[in-house]
C-alpha cells in the first residue's frame, strides 16, 4: 500500500511540475528574470511548508543545522542553484526537449544511490533506466545528424545542473529520514533572503513584476509548492531508485502541453526517444502481478 500511495504521490507531484513549468516558460517571455521566479517561488513554498510544521519537526531542523551543517549548505545550495538552473533552461530551449535531458537525472540517482546510501539495486532497474538514458542519447544525437542544431548548449548544461540537483536531494533524503517539509521549508526559507541579492534593484522590480505578471506568479507559485511538498513525500515512501524513474511519467504531459500552448512540434528523434524512455517507465510499474492483477479486474469485474 505504501508503494502505491508513493507513485500516486510522485505522479501528482511531477504534474505540478510540468504545470509550474510551463508558468516559467511564459514568465520568461514577459522578461521575469529566473532569480525573480525563485524568489517568488521560494516564497510560496516557505509560506505552505511553515504551515505543515510540527514541534518535532523544528526539533528535527534544530538538529540538522547544528549535528550536520554541511547537510544543511548543501540543500540550500541545491535548492538555489538547481531551481535557477532549472528556471534558465526553460527560457532557452523547447519544453519537450528540456525534458528529455531532464531525463538523465534517474541514473544519477542510482549511481548516488548505490554509493551513498549503499542501496540495493535489482538488476531489472538498472536496465530499465539505462533504456531511458539510450532514448536521451537517440533524441539529441538525433536531432543532430537531422541538423537541428537550434538547441542551446547553455540551456542543456542548465539542464544537467538540474539533473545532479535533484539526485543528491533525493538521495540526501533517503539518507537523513526527516520529514518532507523540513527540507522543503528550511532551503526556500534560505533561498528568500539569499535571492534578492542577485536582482538589480530588488525591491521594485519584484513590485513591479509581480503586478505585471501576478496570475502567473502565483499559479507557479503553489504549483512548484505543492511539486516539492508531494516530491519530498514520494521520496520518503519510495526507493531512490522506483522514485527516480517516476520521472519518465512528465514527458508525454509536457510534450502534449508544449504542442497546445507554444506549437512546439517534437522532431522526429524527440519522439522516438521519447517512446523509449516512456517504455523504460512503464516497465517499471507494469509488473507481471500488475497485469495480471488489471486483467481479473477487468475480466470478472466489467
Amino acid at each position: 500500500m505504501n508503494l502505491k500511495l508513493g507513485f500516486l504521490i510522485a505522479m501528482l507531484s511531477w504534474g505540478s511540475f510540468v504545470g509550474s513549468d510551463i508558468l516559467v516558460k511564459i514568465m520568461n517571455s514577459k522578461n521575469i528574470s529566473a532569480y525573480e521566479i525563485l524568489f517568488f517561488y521560494a516564497v510560496g513554498n516557505c509560506i505552505v511548508s511553515f504551515s505543515l510544521m510540527r514541534k518535532n519537526h523544528w526539533q528535527d531542523l534544530k538538529q540538522l543545522i547544528i549535528k550536520t551543517p554541511h547537510f544543511a549548505i548543501i540543500a540550500c545550495l541545491i535548492y538555489i542553484i538547481g531551481s535557477g538552473a532549472s528556471i534558465k533552461a526553460f527560457g532557452l530551449l523547447p519544453v519537450p526537449d528540456i525534458y528529455i535531458f531532464f531525463f538523465t537525472a534517474p541514473i544519477v540517482t542510482f549511481m548516488l544511490a548505490r554509493i551513498t546510501i549503499k542501496e540495493e539495486i535489482p538488476l531489472s532497474r538498472w536496465f530499465v533506466v539505462i533504456m531511458g538514458l539510450t532514448g536521451v542519447i537517440v533524441s539529441y544525437y538525433g536531432n543532430l545528424q537531422m541538423g537541428n542544431t537550434g538547441l542551446s548548449l547553455k540551456g542543456i548544461g542548465f539542464c544537467f545542473i538540474c539533473v545532479g540537483g535533484l539526485a543528491v536531494n533525493i538521495n540526501m533524503l533517503r539518507h537523513l529520514k526527516l520529514a518532507p517539509q523540513i527540507l522543503s521549508f528550511f532551503p526556500a526559507f534560505v533561498a528568500i533572503f539569499v535571492v534578492p541579492f542577485l536582482i538589480d534593484d530588488a525591491k521594485n522590480t519584484l513590485i513591479n513584476d509581480f503586478v505585471v505578471a501576478k496570475e502567473f506568479i502565483i499559479g507557479g507559485m503553489l504549483l512548484a509548492t505543492i511539486g516539492t511538498f508531494a516530491r519530498n513525500q514520494a521520496c520518503s515512501i519510495l526507493p531512490a531508485s522506483i522514485f527516480a524513474v517516476t520521472h519518465y511519467f512528465q514527458l508525454p504531459v509536457a510534450t502534449i502541453a508544449g504542442f497546445l500552448i507554444w506549437g512546439h512540434l517534437p522532431t522526429l528523434p524527440t519522439v522516438i526517444g521519447s517512446i523509449i524512455i516512456i517504455s523504460s517507465g512503464m516497465s517499471i510499474v507494469l509488473t507481471k502481478e500488475t497485469i495480471k492483477s488489471i486483467y481479473f479486474r477487468f475480466r470478472f469485474h466489467p
